[in-house]
């Protein structure tokens, strides 16, 4: 009984040992040297102006939240996180009562977890989105298993000025310029982005096999992709592919 103990604590110890192994601990000096001095402003097109000249936030989610980088080197580093929509960056600090905020390096080598959430960084997008085409996209959908074939999707956010030029409403009070964000949808397919539009008429042709069975799905279950249910309806149909078509 003794020895059996002892096999079973080794064996427990041996496994947390290799789990260890698999992430190590980052310093926050691997990810960023960028210190952020300009989050109280947005600069568009050359035009400065302060969060208070404008209606709407750059940011996905005002306060910071807790959250984890990871890096294709396994390093994972434990730190606080929102995103800044419309400079496509993510803000990071150590705690959550810290002033100094840092910009995580732009790069393909991380993915981010927050609220919940993945995130990645795509290179290579079908078009240019605000003059680039590569940026950080909310990962919706993707294959159980990541090593075998299936369909990725995800979802790219970015802002824009509107109503830049001043204007007075009917009470005689100057409208504020406001931030409009826009939504792309892509595929992830193999090493290729394919834009799909949520559209029932439209999105079934994103898919380069089973188009039949794709419309055919949309159809029977009434997939309208609504504005308030453009994300859900898109990840069903994805799940569904990736189960149905690829025996995931």
């Amino acid at each position: 009984m003794r020895n059996l103990l002892c096999i079973s604590f080794i064996t427990l110890l041996f496994g947390v040992q290799l789990n260890a192994q698999t992430l190590t601990v980052g310093k926050i000096s691997d990810f960023s040297r960028q210190v952020n001095r300009n989050n109280n402003i947005i600069n568009s097109d050359g035009e400065v102006l302060s969060l208070d000249e404008i209606k709407g936030s750059p940011y996905l989610n005002k306060n910071f939240a807790k959250g984890r980088i990871i890096s294709d080197e396994g390093k994972s580093l434990s730190v606080y996180l929102r995103y800044r929509i419309f400079d496509d960056v993510f803000e990071m600090k150590k705690g959550e009562g810290d002033t100094k905020t840092l910009n995580l390096q732009r790069s393909e080598k991380y993915k981010i977890l927050v609220n919940n959430k993945e995130y990645v960084f795509l290179k290579h997008l079908p078009y240019k989105i605000r003059g680039t085409r590569n940026g950080y996209a909310e990962v919706l959908a993707q294959p159980r298993d990541e090593n075998k074939e299936g369909v990725f999707l995800y979802k790219r956010m970015s802002q824009r000025l509107v109503d830049r030029k001043t204007s007075r409403n009917p009470y005689g009070h100057k409208n504020k310029p406001s931030l409009k964000q826009d939504n792309d949808y892509f595929l992830g397919i193999g090493d290729k982005l394919v834009k799909i539009k949520p559209d029932k008429r439209k999105a079934y042709k994103a898919f380069p096999e089973h188009q039949k069975a794709m419309k055919k799905f949309i159809s029977k279950n009434r997939i309208k992709f609504r504005r308030k249910n453009v994300d859900r309806d898109l990840k069903r149909l994805v799940n569904y592919y990736n189960r149905e078509q690829t025996g995931q």
